[in-house]
């Protein structure tokens, strides 16, 4: 029976800044949707319908699944200690008006995947002779 409105008043708090709260936690390699943000030194535009091109390294099955611009691809993967050792990779075979030449690259590079590391939300790989191959940056699902 309140006929009055109720005042509510909130306090801002700060938390006290201490150097392990200024350390950001590395993204976690499987389980993350990493999306794709160079090959080698060329930033990656997006694909078909405006969507970002990604992989995700499922640890589960060891499974890699993912979109490279007009087409959905997955295939298997083995990972130990930063290195990185990637099977054969199968897709959908649409065709798409703009994006086919990335697509293709981006396909290619997966099989020179050796070795990768996580600075923070971001996933780097690079070839076995340590050539740059690309850059990732996670990304949180629901």
């Amino acid at each position: 029976g309140q006929t009055k409105p109720i005042e509510i008043k909130v306090d801002r708090v700060a938390r006290a800044k201490t150097a392990e709260s200024d350390k950001k936690a590395n993204a976690e390699f499987t389980n993350t949707y990493w999306k794709l943000m160079s090959l080698g030194e060329k930033p990656a535009k997006l694909g078909a319908g405006e969507k970002e091109l990604f992989i995700q390294f499922i640890a589960e099955k060891n499974v890699i699944k993912g979109f490279s611009g007009c087409n959905h691809f997955t295939g298997a993967f083995e990972a130990n200690q930063g290195k990185l050792t990637m099977g054969a990779v199968a897709g959908t075979r649409k065709m798409c008006m703009q994006g086919m030449d990335q697509e293709q690259a981006f396909l290619i590079s997966i099989g020179e995947f050796a070795c990768y590391s996580i600075n923070g939300e971001a996933l780097t790989v690079k070839s076995d002779k340590g050539v740059l191959i690309a850059t990732f940056e996670s990304r949180y699902m629901n």
